[in-house]
């Protein structure tokens, strides 16, 4: 059993008041974890402040409106361009074609990573996040015994695989300048330490996933919607 919190008063109370309703404890997770998977596969999601705020504040500059205002003649090339091959080939899969392309390839120079790397990289992401779905994962989550994974982000085996990608491109980054969410979290430091390596892997997963799923099933339903009314 799980609360799903729908209304607005419900939702902006409970998110104002992280000291009863924290994200340490495995309240953001469906499944129930123990201590050391709570511990292992926290990102940002599952941390309250002030450490939430400080590990914010290593990306927020990425993110700004002066940051983002610099992708935008890039954005609107890469939105022409998708949407010119879509309509010139007079029929397309929307969600394949138009929604999951675009976020692809615009958030791979936040992220710092090479533009030859992205498929591969979705294609990971898409592994983890569908883990119930064989078309996707290599280990359905009710299918096979996922216990050795417990401590992986959504106890996909493809996590360490991007993890470990991470780390290589990091590795690369340390000590230089750059305002790529690799080379941020390659050279943090939050309270004086730097990131572990597992931190600086969950940190990328997440804004991989959150980048990529959540402005694809936007855009998905805009079409949707645009196309019936």
């Amino acid at each position: 059993g799980f609360w799903s919190l729908t209304r607005w008063d419900d939702i902006v109370a409970v998110h104002k008041d992280w000291r009863t309703f924290s994200s340490e404890v495995g309240g953001t997770e469906i499944e129930e974890l123990e201590p050391d998977a709570l511990i292992a596969r926290r990102t940002m999601l599952e941390t309250d402040p002030p450490r939430h705020t400080r590990l914010r504040q290593l990306v927020n500059p990425t993110f700004s409106k002066v940051a983002v205002d610099t992708y935008a003649t890039h954005a609107r090339l890469l939105v022409d361009e998708v949407l010119d091959r879509a309509v010139g080939a007079r029929t397309c899969d929307g969600v394949y074609d138009v929604a999951r392309e675009l976020p692809i390839r615009m958030i791979t120079g936040l992220l710092g990573v090479p533009d030859d790397d992205a498929p591969q990289l979705f294609h990971w992401a898409d592994q983890i996040v569908y883990n119930a779905d064989p078309d996707y994962s290599p280990a359905v989550s009710d299918q096979v015994d996922t216990d050795p994974y417990r401590l992986l982000p959504f106890r996909s085996p493809v996590s360490l695989t991007v993890l470990d990608y991470v780390q290589r491109l990091a590795a690369a980054r340390r000590g230089v300048d750059g305002g790529d969410v690799l080379t941020v979290l390659a050279n943090a430091l939050v309270d004086g330490q730097p990131l572990t390596e597992r931190e600086q892997g969950t940190f990328f997963l997440l804004l991989l996933i959150a980048g990529n799923e959540t402005t694809r099933h936007s855009l998905s339903h805009g079409l949707l919607a645009f196309a019936e009314h």
